[in-house]
């Protein structure tokens, strides 16, 4: 038997086992948690990219809503004057100004009753398809291609 001064001695093997252990399991602590926070900063990079490119697409494509917008305006202006001249067309036509602004009234109501008929008649289908859980569109217009039989010799 070894005596108990010995560094041999099972209790003092066992000691040194565990601070090992001990030391492996502090470095594999260390390292996870660098591990972690490289996660974490790899994270927030991404994300920052992320927001970044957002914001720059958000940036290109404000001038060209600023573009659409006024062309929008210029074009109701526009509409504003082709409905103008419509109205003096129908007062002519029709011989007084009264008459031309009625006439120029009804077509307009008639063509926002015609929008709203198509408005209605699309979401009417979209509910269908979303009750149905299909799309129409997602069918082949035709059915497939035949191929002959291959003569064998």
């Amino acid at each position: 038997m070894t005596s108990p001064g010995s560094d041999n001695t099972p209790a003092s093997v066992s000691d040194s086992k565990a601070e090992r252990i001990g030391d492996h399991l502090a470095a594999l602590s260390l390292d996870l948690r660098e591990w972690v926070e490289l996660r974490i900063e790899l994270a927030k990079t991404e994300v920052q990219e992320k927001v970044d490119d957002v914001t720059a697409t958000a940036k290109r494509k404000g001038g060209t809503i600023g573009l659409v917008a006024v062309a929008a305006l210029l074009a109701l202006y526009m509409l504003g004057f082709v409905f103008g001249a419509i109205s003096a067309a129908f007062e002519l036509w029709l011989g007084r100004e009264v008459w031309g602004d009625l006439a120029t009234a009804g077509l307009i109501l008639v063509m926002v009753l015609v929008l709203l008929g198509v408005a209605k008649r699309r979401q009417d289908q979209d509910a269908a398809i979303e009750a149905n859980g299909r799309v129409e569109a997602s069918k082949p217009a035709l059915p497939p291609a035949r191929h002959p039989e291959s003569p064998t010799s």
